[in-house]
């Protein structure tokens, strides 16, 4: 049993020495609804790629004969096999989320921090939210490798500030794209003013405390 995507990918690398995992990667970066891509993309190294593998993805899927079951927004996610497969596949993706939980919070924070000493930022509140966070049910996906974890989901990371202007969402943007680089885990940060903030970011967002001494310090300069 494998993800739609997985299947494509397999199929796509066929006679070609692409590893398939990163061709999921480059997939998942890609936004259906705005029509642009993410950091995954560069993380995938196969830029070159993109448009050939997206109208291979849509031909593939249009032309799809076995059922799946939808499972999320996007039908790279979709799952084939029997139901017990399925649940099998879900169960392991469960485990495998519980895993890589701390590399993940522990990645959340040291991003977190390093906003806070490169910016003026002074009391966010800050939360893992999405399927990275360990409250949500929702699956992480990730593949592990020797070298590297390939990562098919992203980090989201909700900033709730009292109010922000759009030069700081520039700046906070490109801090996030230019750390996911360097760690090779691609961050999605959000800038959410308190007022506007769901119930469901305090419901199911892993919060993210960040230490005195970095306020303490910058209020001194």
């Amino acid at each position: 049993m494998s993800l739609v995507g997985e299947i494509f990918a397999k199929e796509y690398v066929e006679n070609k020495k692409i590893d398939w995992r990163r061709v999921v990667q480059l997939s998942a970066s890609y936004n259906w609804e705005n029509g642009n891509f993410d950091v995954r993309l560069q993380l995938s190294e196969l830029e070159d790629l993109k448009e050939e593998i997206l109208k291979e993805f849509l031909k593939f899927f249009r032309n799809l004969k076995e059922p799946y079951l939808p499972f999320g927004k996007s039908p790279l996610f979709y799952f084939q096999g029997s139901e017990e497969e399925i649940w099998s596949r879900i169960k392991r993706e469960i485990e495998k989320k519980k895993k890589i939980q701390p590399l993940i919070i522990e990645t959340a924070k040291k991003f977190t921090n390093e906003l806070v000493r490169k910016l003026y930022i002074l009391g966010p509140m800050v939360f893992i939210t999405g399927s990275a966070s360990p409250r949500s049910n929702k699956i992480f996906w990730y593949y592990e490798d020797k070298n590297e974890n390939i990562y098919i989901s992203d980090v989201d990371v909700e900033i709730l500030f009292p109010y922000y202007e759009k030069e700081i969402l520039d700046s906070v943007k490109k801090e996030a794209y230019n750390f996911s680089l360097n760690e090779k885990i691609p961050i999605n940060v959000h800038l959410t003013p308190v007022q506007d903030a769901d119930k469901k970011i305090f419901r199911y967002g892993y919060p993210i405390f960040i230490p005195n001494e970095f306020y303490d310090s910058r209020l001194k300069k």
